[in-house]
C-alpha cells in the first residue's frame, strides 16, 4: 500500500479567504494531494439517520420517568425498607394482576435491576437534563428522586457479603455503581468491592471457573452434589464486570484475573461453533457461535460432563437471552482486558444473533423481535417472544461498536451500531406498552402520576418478555413485562443512543473526522501509516489556525489539546508541546496541575484559554469531553495506531479535529 507523507501545513501556506472550511482535515488532505470523498448523508448511512425516528424518542419520553416514579413511590408503601422487589408485569390474568408488578423476595437474583433502573434515570437527570420533561418542579428530579433511589438500594448493601450466589453483579452493580459514580458515596464503592470479593470465593482454580448454581432441582433434571458437579451458566459472563470494576478501584488484581480466567473457560464450555456465515456485506466474517445455557463440569478437572438448558427450549437449542448474555458479557470483558479472543467471541455471538433474527423473519415477516428460543417450535401459530433478549443484545452490540471504532475497524463498528439501533427501534415499535403515564402538577407544587388514558395502566415499559418457558421449569411464565428488560432498555442511554435520538451538540466551530455524519464516508484506511512525525510546531500552527477560525465564527475561545492519546506505549508529549506553545504564544503556561484525567497545563492568550492534557487513555476521552472539557473546543493529537480509533469515541461535543502520528 502506498505510503502517505504529511507536509506540515501552517496558516501562512494555507489559502484562506475568510470563510470557514467544512473541515480543516480536508484542507490538510487537499494540501497533500489526498483524495477527498464526499460525505454521504443518505438516511441509510449509520445512526445519525435515527435522529428523527419517533420510535427511539420513546426512550426519553415523559412516560418513562412517570412510570418509574409511580412504581417506586407506590412500592415503598408498607415496604420501606423494601423486602420485596419488582420482577414481572403480567399481560394475562393467568400470571396475576394484569398491568401490576409482581414482587419477589429481596434475595432473588433480579432484585438489583429496579434500583438500577431508578439510578439510570438519576444519571439522565444529572448528565442530560435537556432530555427530561419540561415544567416539573426541581425536587422531582432532585432530592425526592435521589431519596427514592437510596431507599430502594439500601437493602443491597447487606447482600454484598453473600457467597451463596454468583449473581452479585446483577444484584449489586446496577444501583451501587451509579450511586458511587454520581454521588461519591464511598459506602457504595465499599459494597461493590466487598461483593466482588464474595463472588471471587466461588471461583475454583481446578475448574478454572466461578460456580454459578449450587444445584439444579427441576421437574426433569436434578443435580444435587457439589462435590461431583460444578454448574456454570452463560449468564455468568455479565457478572464479571463487577470483578473488573472492583479490581480497578481496589487495586486487587486477583479479581480481574479470576474474571478473565472464567471468561476464557466459557469460550470452550459454552460457545458452539456454527458453520453458517453472515449475509451482510459488512458483517463479521470470522467464526460464528451459538451458545449453551448450562454446562456441568467435573470440579476436579474442569472437563465437560453435560450440556443442557434450564430456561431455553432444549440443550442443543439457542436460547435467545442466553445468546444476548454472551454478546454483552464478552463485549464487556474485551473492554477491560483488550484480549482479542473476547472481541472475536462477542462478534461471533452477535453476528449469529443477527443471523437468527434474519432467518426468523424469512419464516414470517411479522416475527420482528427475538423469539424466546430461536429453535423452539411455534405452537398454535402463536410465537413466544423475548423483548429482553433484544435489548440486552443491543447493549452488547453498542459496546462492541465502540471497541471496534477504537481499533479503527470502522465498517464493523457501524455494522453492530446500526444493527443495535435497528433492534431497539423494532422492539419499541412492537413491544413498548401502549398504556402510557404522565405527570400532573397540583397547586402546592407537588406532582402525581396519572394514566394518559383513564383505566389503562401497565407498570413496565416493555411487554413481550419471557422469563422462563422451559418445559421442565417449576414455574413457566411468558408474555409479560420484565424488570431487567426495562433496565437494559434504559442502559442504552449511556451507549450513544442518547446522542442519536436527541441530536448531537453542535459546536460553533469546525468539525472534522470526529463528526458522526462524516466519519464513515471519509473512508480513511487505518492500515496506512503517516511517515512524517507531527510535532509541536505543527500543533502550534494548527492551533493558531483553529483560534482564528473560532473567532471568525464568534464561538468560545476555550480550546484544549489532548496530546498523546494512545493505545500503547508510555510517551509523555504534553511537557514538550506545552513548552513549545509557551515559547510561541503570548503567555507561558502555568505550572503543571492534575485532575482525575491526568496532568495538564493551562495558559491564557488574550481572551483565549488553552489547556493541554497529557496522555489521556482512549477509554477516558469520551467522559473527559463530557465533564472536564465540556465547554472547550478540542483538538486531539493521536499517538497510536488509528485516527479512527479515537474519533470513534468522540462523536460529538466540541471536537474540531483529530490528528495522527505513525
Amino acid at each position: 500500500m502506498a505510503q502517505v507523507t504529511i507536509h506540515p501545513v501552517t496558516p501562512a501556506t494555507l489559502p484562506w479567504d475568510g470563510k470557514i472550511p467544512d473541515s480543516i482535515s480536508l484542507v490538510v488532505e487537499e494540501a497533500n494531494g489526498l483524495k477527498k470523498v464526499k460525505a454521504n448523508n443518505d438516511a441509510s448511512q449509520g445512526v445519525a439517520s435515527t435522529v428523527q425516528d419517533s420510535e427511539l424518542h420513546e426512550l426519553f419520553a415523559e412516560n418513562v420517568l412517570a412510570k418509574l416514579w409511580r412504581v417506586a413511590s407506590r412500592g415503598l408503601e408498607n415496604n420501606n425498607p423494601p423486602t420485596a422487589y419488582p420482577e414481572y408485569v403480567p399481560q394475562e390474568k393467568m400470571l396475576g394482576d394484569v398491568g401490576k408488578y409482581h414482587l419477589r423476595e429481596s434475595e432473588f437474583w433480579t432484585c438489583g435491576f429496579f434500583p438500577g433502573t431508578l439510578y439510570s434515570l438519576l444519571y439522565r437527570s444529572i448528565r442530560h437534563p435537556e432530555s427530561l420533561p419540561k415544567g416539573l418542579p426541581s425536587q422531582v428530579l432532585g432530592s425526592e428522586f435521589q431519596s427514592l433511589c437510596r431507599s430502594w438500594s439500601e437493602p443491597l448493601h447487606s447482600m454484598a457479603t453473600r457467597t451463596d450466589t454468583h449473581d452479585l453483579g446483577f444484584i449489586i452493580e446496577p444501583a451501587l455503581r451509579l450511586d458511587w459514580e454520581l454521588t461519591g458515596n464511598t459506602r457504595s464503592l465499599l459494597s461493590l468491592v466487598t461483593a466482588a470479593r464474595s463472588l471471587a470465593r466461588r471461583y475454583d482454580k481446578r475448574a478454572r471457573a466461578i460456580r454459578s448454581w449450587d444445584l439444579i432441582n427441576k421437574n426433569d433434571v436434578k443435580i444435587i452434589s457439589m462435590e461431583e458437579n460444578f454448574i456454570v451458566i452463560i449468564d455468568s459472563l455479565c457478572n464479571l464486570e463487577l470483578l473488573f470494576y472492583a479490581s480497578a478501584h481496589s487495586g486487587d488484581k486477583i479479581l480481574a484475573e479470576i474474571a478473565t480466567e472464567h471468561a476464557k473457560t466459557l469460550l470452550t464450555t459454552h460457545l458452539r461453533p456454527e458453520s453458517v456465515s453472515t449475509s451482510s456485506s459488512n458483517g463479521y466474517e470470522g467464526q460464528l457461535y451459538s451458545t449453551c445455557h448450562v454446562t456441568n463440569l467435573d470440579p476436579r478437572t474442569g472437563s465437560i460432563k453435560a450440556r443442557m438448558t434450564a430456561q431455553g427450549y432444549a440443550g442443543a437449542s439457542t436460547w435467545a437471552r442466553g445468546q444476548a448474555w454472551a454478546i454483552l458479557g464478552y463485549a464487556q470483558t474485551y473492554t477491560w482486558t483488550k484480549e482479542l479472543i473476547f472481541l472475536d467471541a462477542a462478534m461471533g455471538c452477535a453476528e449469529y444473533f443477527l443471523y437468527r433474527l434474519e432467518k426468523q423473519r424469512e419464516t414470517d415477516k411479522s416475527y420482528k423481535i427475538p423469539l424466546w428460543d430461536f429453535d423452539a417450535p411455534i405452537e398454535n401459530h402463536t410465537p413466544v417472544w423475548d423483548s429482553s433478549a433484544g435489548v440486552i443484545a443491543a447493549n452488547g452490540m453498542l459496546i462492541l461498536s465502540r471497541s471496534l471504532a477504537c481499533r479503527g475497524q470502522a465498517s464493523l463498528s457501524w455494522r453492530f451500531r446500526d444493527a443495535a439501533i435497528s433492534v431497539v427501534k423494532t422492539i419499541l415499535e412492537f413491544s413498548l406498552a401502549e398504556e402510557k403515564a404522565r405527570f400532573v402538577s397540583v397547586a402546592n407544587g407537588e406532582v402525581f402520576v396519572e394514566d394518559v388514558t383513564n383505566g389503562q395502566s401497565f407498570d413496565s415499559l416493555l411487554k413481550n418478555a419471557t422469563a422462563n418457558n422451559n418445559a421442565g421449569a417449576r414455574k413457566r411464565y411468558w408474555n409479560h413485562g420484565l424488570v431487567y428488560g426495562d433496565y437494559y432498555l434504559l442502559q442504552l442511554q449511556g451507549l450513544d443512543v442518547q446522542k442519536s435520538v436527541l441530536g448531537e451538540k453542535q459546536p460553533n466551530t469546525i468539525r472534522a473526522m470526529a463528526n458522526l455524519a462524516s466519519l464513515k464516508p471519509l473512508q480513511l484506511d487505518p492500515k496506512e501509516k503517516y511517515t512524517k512525525k507531527i510535532g509541536p510546531r505543527f500543533l502550534i500552527s494548527y492551533l493558531r489556525l483553529q483560534l482564528r477560525a473560532s473567532r471568525a465564527t464568534h464561538s468560545s475561545d476555550k480550546m484544549a489539546v489532548l496530546y498523546g492519546v494512545k493505545a500503547n506505549g508510555e510517551v509523555d508529549g504534553a511537557a514538550e508541546v506545552s513548552a513549545a506553545l509557551s515559547a510561541s504564544l503570548d503567555q507561558p503556561f502555568k505550572e503543571r496541575d492534575s485532575t482525575f484525567w491526568g496532568d495538564y497545563w493551562m495558559a491564557t492568550i488574550g481572551s483565549s484559554k488553552i489547556k493541554v492534557v497529557s496522555q489521556p487513555q482512549p477509554y477516558q476521552v469520551d467522559e473527559m469531553l463530557e465533564e472536564d472539557l465540556k465547554d472547550y473546543q478540542v483538538l486531539i493529537y493521536v499517538d497510536g495506531p488509528s485516527v479512527l480509533g479515537v474519533s470513534g469515541l468522540v462523536t460529538s461535543y466540541g471536537v474540531i479535529d483529530v490528528l495522527k502520528e505513525s
